[in-house]
């Protein structure tokens, strides 16, 4: 034998009696980090952040959007998913849209019109990956806010009251009381006879987060320490509990308050973090816990592990450490007092500031611009060293500053993913905590920390080395589903044929199902919404199979209650000089007047029109719901569950409607006098149906529910009314009802059922819906719309020649541009043209330079000019 294998073995056997002489909690926290790093590395997670083109919009605008998906686990633009979802949500949570964005280097840009959004109020914009799913139901979530559509500047602007009933409540309601107190001990837990810091939180039924001043009592009543909320109903105070609980008392609009802290724990640790620059300064207690309890600290960056440390209390009761930050990456990072079995004792949240910064220079050629007048943007990016940031992605908007809402402070790309996404809950005006780094700020930040950042991360499922995400990564656009029979049993090797008609074009294709009965189906080339056609055949046989196909497309994020201050929004003046803008106004209106044609005196006469907004507001009260009953069917469908006719359709929809089915199952279609005016009710009150406008009998209808798009159910309570609602967009208008079989226009006179109408069902159908012709379902055939990517679109931006301007341009987005670029120098220039209104204008702009994201803006008139780094 060589002595070069004898050294060898010798070698080993040395090296595995030292692993084995060690303790077996060592190697326990060494073996948590190693599965912490894998599921990081194998699952690596992803965040979103959506860049609008305005703050709020009116009904008949469009929503533009640029999407940044970023890789958490290399803080760069993510690789990971192709499409991305983008869904608008009204205030009670129905989908009025939703889109499929067709991600390049985890970048993408989507259009949404509002000219289908039948609700005004407060919506959702919600943005996921099908792969963030699997992570805590992660999405970017912003709240939007729709107006009613205006006739003129001077008219205020407005949202909609309805008279909804309880079909159409869907997004939860987080009850408040007059006023409540919670309180986060530092690390989560307090121990008996240890100093702790605990961070609180105020929040009042009728104003949301409030400030408050108070005093820290004893079980006794006795006065120990005055505290007080630091910044938006948030901040701490220092406690050291003992065996009887201790009490908040507060005073708040004329009632006093009392609320009770946390109860101690007889033995535990506790343990605190002062923020220094580039330090983490740590002191971790304990209180009769068992002698030499391996405990290790390990620290996570977005849940990504960074490193780990074992501690060892020996005889002492406490220990201090410091944790270098500068190679830590920048935004929120825990620190976790952790056991050898996994389980977190201590999570305490830190933010780390970043050292890196852009100078940007931002400027206009004028500070005030008069309608339909050119306007030149200049935009220059450096570096910390003064370089030219060259070819940098850059998007941009432009808009209106009179007309457009306003927030200082407001979210933005550096903001969300350096602090909000790593935070539970709505956190009101973020970048508030990230103007500088005095002491004060700090400590607001750590209190915010404190409240929403504990618990955002299930680090069990990190420890675990098999618990993976719900969802796959998609790397393409699949149609996915199964093939069960009508009793449940999945359908194995059936033929599987699908024809996709996309305006006149038509794509086929069939595949076989496998031993789930489970099919895929690529459609990554397929850009909008294509009526869809899916064929189950079992091979050999001549008739099509009775089957139910599910496809696998209603994953989403569940509903969030909306926060006080989403619904309540304050818009901030940003300090422009109104009535500077008001005197160009004005000579500029004058200017015109000056060079008008004088015409001679004329009379019009002509009819009142009709208070269009009197009525729609009459409609608000009335509507009982409002329903996209294609979506519907769709998902219940998908679900495995049938949606048979009309009327099943309507008990399924709103539990208040009830089908008398003897009235209608033996009745006479041909007749139009064979609906009696009970047969189908809501509240009793009986239901008439039109279909787009014109008055029907719902057995006409009965059996076409493929072709119904949308219906509403609003009540009539005026008893004789000519006129009927009708509805298309999110246009309100009405007309005199007439039949729909001979085109008469109705009245009370021969119309025997308009005298009872109470409430009625509007229905709109698919340009081709033909009452006469069988539109029922179709042996083994399931009928569905299937959704590609969304189409991009460009914005249209005018440009005016003076001496030719003859144009009512109501814009307050004046340009959009998702896909600039700096040169050479760091630059870009941008040439607009205003709208028809006298205004400075405001500029908002996203930088991605190098894996770094920034956010600038500016206002033409103040030169008002901040910037935020990641």
């Amino acid at each position: 034998m060589s002595k070069k294998f004898i050294f060898v073995i010798i070698v080993w056997v040395v090296w595995h009696l030292s692993i084995g002489a060690m303790p077996v909690e060592r190697n326990a926290f060494a073996r948590l980090f190693d599965n912490a790093r894998l599921y990081s590395e194998t699952c690596p997670a992803e965040k979103v952040f959506l860049q609008f083109d305005n703050t709020s919009y009116y009904q008949g605008d469009s929503i533009w959007i640029k999407a940044y998906v970023v890789d958490v686990s290399k803080d760069s633009l993510s690789q990971i998913s192709r499409p991305l979802y983008i869904e608008l949500l009204d205030q009670l949570g129905n989908v009025v849209d939703r889109r499929i964005v067709k991600l390049s280097n985890g970048e993408g840009t989507c259009c949404i019109p509002l000219s289908n959004a039948f609700f005004t109020g407060y919506f959702e914009v919600r943005a996921f990956t099908k792969w963030m799913l699997g992570f805590n139901n992660s999405c970017f979530s912003k709240v939007i806010l729709v107006y009613n559509k205006r006739k003129n500047l001077q008219e205020p602007r407005t949202i909609a009251s309805y008279g909804l009933d309880n079909s159409m409540n869907k997004r939860p309601i987080e009850k408040v009381p007059s006023l409540l107190m919670r309180f986060f001990p530092e690390g989560g837990q307090l121990v008996k006879g240890i100093p702790s810091m605990v961070a609180f939180e105020t929040e009042s039924k009728d104003s949301g987060l409030v400030d408050i001043k108070g005093m820290l009592c004893d079980e006794n009543g006795k006065a120990m320490t005055p505290i007080t909320s630091l910044h938006n109903g948030i901040g701490s105070f220092m406690y050291c509990p003992g065996d009887k609980l201790s009490y908040v008392q507060v005073e708040y609009k004329g009632k006093e308050y009392q609320f009770f802290q946390p109860m101690a724990v007889d033995s535990g640790y506790v343990m605190h973090v002062d923020n220094r620059d580039s330090v983490l300064e740590l002191s971790v207690c304990r209180r009769s816990t068992i002698q030499n309890e391996p405990i290790a600290l390990f620290v996570f960056s977005k849940s990504v592990p960074l490193l780990y440390h074992e501690l060892y209390f020996k005889d002492n009761n406490s220990i201090s450490l410091h944790i270098n930050t500068k190679g830590l990456s920048a935004g929120v990072c825990h620190v976790l007092l952790v056991n050898s079995t996994g389980k977190v004792i201590c999570d305490r949240p830190c933010f780390i500031y970043s050292s890196k910064r852009v100078n940007s220079l931002i400027s206009t050629d004028k500070s005030i611009y008069k309608p339909y007048e050119k306007i030149t943007c200049k935009l220059k990016f450096t570096d910390e060293d003064n370089k030219p940031i060259r070819n940098a992605r850059l998007s941009m908007s432009v808009r209106n500053d009179i007309l457009s809402d306003y927030k200082e402070y407001d979210n933005d790309v550096a903001t969300e993913f350096a602090l909000t996404s790593e935070l539970r809950g709505y956190v009101e005006s973020p970048h508030y905590y990230l103007i500088d780094k005095n002491v004060n700020r700090r400590r607001q930040l750590d209190n915010l920390l404190l409240v929403r950042a504990v618990g955002k991360y299930d680090y069990s499922s990190i420890y675990s080395s098999n618990n993976l995400p719900k969802y796959k990564p998609e790397d393409r656009l699949e149609l996915t589903g199964q093939v069960k029979s009508l009793f449940g049993k999945l359908q194995k090797n059936l033929n599987t044929s699908f024809v996709l008609r996309k305006d006149s074009n038509y794509y086929a294709g069939m595949i076989t199902t496998d031993s789930t009965g489970s099919f895929k189906v690529p459609i990554d080339n397929l850009e909008g919404v294509a009526e869809t056609f899916i064929q189950t055949k079992k091979d050999g046989k001549q008739n099509n199979r009775w089957a139910n196909v599910l496809l696998s497309r209603n994953f989403a994020p569940t509903l969030r209650s909306f926060d006080f201050q989403e619904t309540h929004p304050v818009w901030d003046n940003i300090l422009i000089n109104k009535k500077s803008i008001m005197a160009v106004d004005s000579v500029y209106n004058k200017s015109l007047a000056d060079n008008a044609i004088i015409l001679d005196d004329v009379v019009v006469l002509g009819k009142k029109k009709l208070n269009v907004n009197n009525f729609t507001k009459i409609f608000n009260r009335n509507l009982i719901g409002y329903y996209d009953v294609r979506r519907f069917i769709d998902n219940e469908r998908d679900e495995g569950r049938e949606i048979m006719d009309v009327p099943d359709l309507l008990e399924k929809l709103n539990d208040n409607i009830h089908v008398n089915i003897s009235y209608y199952s033996d009745a006479d279609t041909s007749a139009y006098n064979s609906n009696h005016s009970d047969a189908i009710t809501y509240r009793n009150m009986p239901i008439t149906f039109y279909v787009n406008g014109q008055k029907v009998g719902f057995l006409f209808i009965k059996n076409d529910v493929d072709k119904i798009k949308s219906l509403c159910l609003y009540k009539d309570n005026t008893g004789n009314n000519d006129d009927v609602y009708n509805i298309s967009g999110n246009n309100m208008t009405r007309k005199q009802q007439t039949d729909y079989w001979s085109g008469i226009e109705l009245n009370n006179e021969h119309d025997i059922n308009s005298i009872n109408d109470v409430v009625i069902c509007s229905i709109t159908t698919d340009e081709d819906w033909d009452a006469e012709r069988k539109n029922g379902r179709t042996r083994g055939i399931r009928h569905t719309f299937v959704q590609g990517y969304s189409a991009p679109v460009e914005f249209h931006s005018p440009q005016y020649e003076p001496e030719k301007i003859n144009a009512s341009d109501k814009r307050r987005t004046l340009y959009w541009n998702p896909n600039l670029c700096t040169d050479n120098n760091g630059e870009v220039t941008v040439d607009l043209y205003n709208s028809s209104n006298t205004s400075s204008v405001l500029i908002d702009a996203v930088l991605y330079d190098k894996n770094e994201f920034y956010n600038v803006g500016y206002d033409s008139y103040s030169r008002y000019l901040f910037h935020e780094d990641k």
